[in-house]
């Protein structure tokens, strides 16, 4: 028959899941990279303390958070991805804090945050059907994790002496800030509430979703 498809056409499965071998060896390359940077001592700025270890584990969390804000829905894109993305994150991280000379306690709760985030991304992946879905997703997330620190910059810039400090309470419910205030060890219980109020929310979407399909 002239429309009959090739044997081995015929024999592949409908649907096929992607290898996670690339989003592994982007997931490893964003994190060898500040990882390289801390062990030579590259100094970030004019007035990077010395030693530049000293920050190796701040480099890292903060590579591997706009990492996946910008990434995610590569990264975390189906379950055997997240799953390997996931547990490669934390060898880094050991590392990272093993270099800074962390406490335990630190690399425990940072370790914590991370994998947190990235259970709440995994679970808004699935319901990331269409390609503009994952590019506003993708807006979204780098809003909410690049513009605080920028506006808590400008605020430290530009605030005069007597500026009220009550606004300092809202960075906490933002990643990178309430990632950096673990590693200061100034952790809020709100960093964490905020990521379990994201959990119940992204599951609930995805329990209605499964509801609607069927």
């Amino acid at each position: 028959m002239p429309d009959a498809l090739p044997e081995r056409f015929a024999r592949a499965p409908v649907t096929e899941r992607p290898s996670p071998v690339a989003p592994l060896l982007v997931w490893m390359l964003v994190q060898f990279v500040p990882l390289t940077l801390a062990a030579a001592r590259v100094p970030l700025s004019a007035r990077f303390p010395v030693p530049a270890e000293k920050l190796a584990l701040h480099e890292m969390l903060i590579g591997q958070l706009v990492a996946l804000a910008l990434l995610f829905p590569f990264l975390l894109r189906d379950r055997s991805s997240a799953i390997v993305v996931t547990t490669t994150s934390l060898p880094f991280l050991w590392l990272a804090g093993h270099l800074a000379d962390a406490p335990q306690s630190t690399l425990y709760l940072a370790g914590g945050y991370l994998i947190g985030l990235m259970i709440v991304l995994s679970v808004l992946v699935t319901l990331l059907r269409t390609t503009l879905a994952r590019q506003v997703a993708v807006c979204i997330t780098s809003v909410v994790t690049l513009l605080p620190p920028l506006l808590l910059y400008l605020h430290a810039e530009f605030r005069t002496i007597g500026t009220s400090q009550s606004e300092a309470y809202w960075p906490k419910f933002f990643p990178l800030p309430a990632a950096m205030r673990v590693l200061d060890g100034s952790a809020s219980p709100a960093a964490f509430f905020v990521l379990l109020a994201a959990f119940v929310l992204s599951l609930f979407a995805r329990l209605v979703y499964m509801k609607r399909r069927v």
